[in-house]
């Protein structure tokens, strides 16, 4: 990811471990050894921009995408624009569009500041007598010695769909949450706070939110750089795409095998509207690649995803190479009110209630055991605290309605915690982000009825009315495809129909990565740090790893997810 990582007040040999820590040369180094003083940011060139003329005295840095919206179409921002929020009301953040880590320093302290909605996090550790901070966990953790997970922390992000807190999932360690602001002086001192991005509950049109969504589809880029949309078989991009069609057609870019149903439905949207559409899809590579790729991959999103998910988030520098921007429908469901349903139907009673007790399970979300009793006993009772924390902080469900309560929970907790961790490790590649992610979008969100909102209403309402021809086009959903006026239920109850019908869908490339794996995997096994890891049930990782290894497919999820959660606790857990 593009990065910040910042000492002050902390000793000479913490500061020479954190200049070691850096395999690349920084985009900006500032250092003082009289205050002491150092900061370093690196990165994309695009996604790490910074103060032409730096110094110990003043200047400023940010990592991350802004956005300023122009008429009918939206800006990335440049370092001028930068320089000049930054310089002039840098409390005005707190409305910026976008995804970012922003901070700016003078003679007395250094002020950092994350976006509205928390996409892009800081880190933070007092150490000696000062304070450590940077935008990557690891490097904070190692400097620190703060190496132990907080399974109170993290239980929420493995039981459930992702972590609902912004606390770090690292004892000792502060994270920064949406709208966060540090302060720390050149003495050490430091403070904190944050305030969270909250709807205006106006009313809006379908019209209203459709020219929201529009300007974020027609962005302006640095030159040389022009925009790909991540066009799959769904709705959200579809949305997107209809969004920018009626001004100017888009490149379009797909990641997948061709039998993907995602990948058939984006080529035959592309190939009726004749527009230039890029499969990508290559094969495994080889054993350290993927290694290497896996290693890469946690560390940027905290073990979020399986250790195969790196084969479909792999061609990203290439796209930047040939200078392409990309966006996508990230976080579109939010405006279909797709999450949280099962809670909304199956726990309703519970929830109203506020039995979170009862409630939690219907936001469980099936990963492997991989923990001993004692330890995933502090996930669950982590999890229920996060669950019950941020709920209560939102406003009353009899004040905005219960889903949009729903709503705007997914917004406070999914968003930071999935979508954000994903962000931060495009940020090192591309220039990339989420239109339906930003401020004013959101707003328009919730100021449209709940009626519009459900079942993709309003989508499938506007992209029919901007170009009837995609109206007429099949939707993808999971490994099977859905005629586009389907409502949310009823197309779920057709996957799992066709699920029980055809079997599963296709894991050979999944299996094929792991059996890359393999080796790497065994040995891993085996190791002393693996079978001594007080957290792990490590008698079940044995029989599923040793049975998966020995042909029995049915344990390649498990294997999937224990590579994944492993190949980061260990990169975060190892001392230098």
């Amino acid at each position: 990811m593009s990065w910040l990582l910042g000492a002050v007040n902390v000793s000479t040999s913490i500061m020479n471990k954190a200049r070691g820590l850096i395999d690349q040369t920084p985009l900006l180094f500032v250092h003082d050894p009289s205050s002491p003083f150092l900061l370093m940011a690196g990165g994309l060139p695009e996604t790490c921009l910074h103060t032409p003329t730096p110094s110990p005295e003043s200047g400023w840095a940010v990592v991350g995408v802004g956005l300023q919206q122009e008429n009918e179409t939206s800006r990335v921002f440049t370092a001028a624009d930068w320089h000049t929020v930054l310089s002039a009301k840098p409390d005005q953040l707190l409305n910026q569009r976008g995804h970012f880590v922003a901070l700016h320093w003078d003679a007395q302290g250094i002020h950092c500041f994350t976006d509205p909605l928390g996409v892009r996090t800081l880190y933070h550790i007092r150490s000696d007598n000062g304070v450590l901070f940077s935008t990557n966990l690891q490097w904070i953790a190692q400097l620190s010695n703060a190496l132990d997970i907080d399974y109170e922390v993290f239980g929420a992000q493995w039981l459930t769909f992702n972590q609902i807190s912004t606390a770090s999932p690292l004892q000792n360690i502060q994270r920064l949450g949406a709208g966060g602001y540090l302060y720390v002086n050149k003495t050490g001192y430091f403070r904190t706070t944050e305030s969270p991005w909250s709807p205006s509950w106006n009313r809006a049109s379908k019209s209203d939110f459709a020219l929201a969504v529009s300007a974020y589809a027609r962005p302006n880029l640095p030159k040389p750089f022009s925009l790909s949309l991540g066009l799959s078989g769904g709705l959200d991009s579809r949305f997107l795409l209809a969004s920018r069609y009626i001004h100017a057609p888009p490149n379009v870019h797909t990641f997948g095998p061709d039998e993907s149903p995602d990948v058939k439905i984006a080529a035959r949207i592309a190939g009726d509207l004749d527009l230039t559409h890029r499969i990508i899809h290559e094969g495994v590579p080889t054993e350290s690649e993927c290694v290497a790729l896996l290693k890469k991959q946690v560390l940027g999103n905290n073990a979020i995803t399986t250790a195969s998910a790196v084969l479909g988030l792999r061609y990203f520098p290439q796209l930047h190479k040939e200078h392409y921007a990309i966006i996508d429908g990230g976080f579109g469901e939010v405006a279909r009110r797709q999450f949280l349903n099962r809670l909304l139907i199956k726990g309703k009673k519970h929830i109203v209630q506020e039995d979170f007790t009862k409630a939690l399970p219907f936001l469980y979300t099936p990963r492997p055991a991989l923990f001993n009793k004692a330890t995933l006993q502090l996930m669950q009772e982590g999890a229920l605290k996060q669950f019950q924390t941020l709920w209560q902080e939102l406003p009353g469900h009899k004040e905005i309605g219960l889903e949009n309560k729903m709503d705007l929970f997914s917004v406070r907790s999914r968003l930071p915690n999935f979508f954000g961790y994903e962000q931060n490790r495009l940020d090192q590649s591309i220039i990339s982000y989420m239109p339906f992610a930003q401020l004013d979008v959101l707003d328009k969100t919730f100021g449209l009825p709940i009626r519009l909102r459900k079942n993709g209403k309003a989508f499938k309402s506007i992209i029919r009315k901007n170009y009837r021809p995609l109206s007429h086009i099949a939707l993808a959903k999971g490994n099977a495809t859905i005629p586009f006026f389907t409502p949310s239920l009823v197309a779920t109850g057709l996957v799992k129909t066709r699920k029980r019908i055809q079997g599963a869908p296709s894991s050979a490339l999944r299996h094929y990565f792991l059996q890359k794996l393999k080796t790497y995997a065994l040995d891993t096994l085996s190791s002393g740090d693996v079978k001594d890891y007080p957290a792990y049930n490590i008698k079940d990782i044995t029989e599923n790893v040793t049975e998966y290894y020995n042909g029995n497919q049915a344990h390649l999820d498990f294997v999937d997810w224990w590579l994944s959660f492993d190949c980061w606790r260990q990169q975060v857990g190892t001392p230098i």
